[in-house]
């Protein structure tokens, strides 16, 4: 079932999972023969201004000749009420099955999947 999402588009309902917003690190350059490629994310629930280190988790993952589609959401926090000052980001490592290669990377957690591509 589809929700608001971030970047002003429909996301997919995670369950008990909170949706993210998501970048390919700027910082670190893709590797073909690479079966890592470094994200960044930035929750889009309110987090009291803390990172989603360790509360990050993939949900689904997909890999063809064409692209790599992923879907991450973020646990709650554990405390009851939140409190909402900007998020900062969390850097996150995706693990691949297959060498990147030059496949591209989408963000198939929103209605209308996309590619990711460096944070500005």
């Amino acid at each position: 079932m589809p929700g608001g999402g971030g970047l002003c588009s429909v996301s997919a309902q995670l369950g008990d999972l909170l949706n993210a917003d998501v970048w390919l690190d700027p910082a670190a350059a893709l590797d073909p023969e690479s079966r890592e490629v470094r994200l960044i994310l930035r929750e889009q629930s309110c987090a009291s201004g803390r990172s989603a280190d360790d509360r990050v988790e993939v949900v689904g993952l997909a890999e063809d000749e064409q692209q790599v589609a992923f879907v991450l959401g973020v646990r709650h926090l554990e405390e009851q009420l939140a409190t909402c000052p900007a998020n900062p980001d969390t850097h996150f490592t995706l693990r691949l099955e297959h060498p990147l290669g030059d496949r591209e990377i989408v963000d198939a957690s929103i209605a209308e999947p996309r590619e990711v591509v460096p944070r500005r």
